[in-house]
């Protein structure tokens, strides 16, 4: 058998593939819509967790991560994993926090002073028609972002 060579050889490749495209387009078509039956439902979709833009151990990728008990985690985002693996209940007491500073006294104090009003009305005055004030405007040559 001899291999043909030139220009026909390649007209009849391409029409053969050609003819294949469209035979599988109208299988894959055929598949696609075809009706689902009522008592079959399909499954829903598992989401995976996504992988890490970085692999652990490899440049410098993970650093920070040390203490931390091993798991799918380290490879996948999987927050259920990580607290599960990593979680301590606390037993002491509240002697590390810090008590009120004056200023947060001083909102509560003025705050405490309003609620019997807003009791009896139900609510302070509100107004509708008025809008909130818009938030200031850094200052000229300030590369501040607001964030």
């Amino acid at each position: 058998m001899e291999w043909e060579t030139g220009d026909e050889a390649v007209e009849r490749i391409e029409k053969a593939v050609r003819a294949v495209t469209a035979t599988l387009r109208k299988r894959l078509r055929l598949l696609w819509k075809r009706p689902r039956l009522p008592w079959k439902r399909p499954r829903p979709l598992r989401k995976r967790p996504r992988p890490l833009p970085g692999r652990r151990g490899r440049d410098g990728a993970g650093a920070g991560l040390e203490g931390f008990a091993d798991g799918p985690w380290r490879d996948a985002v999987d927050v259920r994993d990580f607290i599960q693996r990593n979680y301590t209940p606390y037993e002491g007491d509240d002697s590390f926090l810090a008590g009120p500073t004056e200023r947060t006294t001083a909102v509560w104090r003025a705050l405490t002073d309003r609620f019997p009003e807003e009791r009896a009305k139900g609510a302070y005055d509100v107004s509708y028609d008025v809008p909130p004030p818009s938030p200031p405007t850094p200052p000229a040559g300030s590369t501040a972002t607001g964030s």
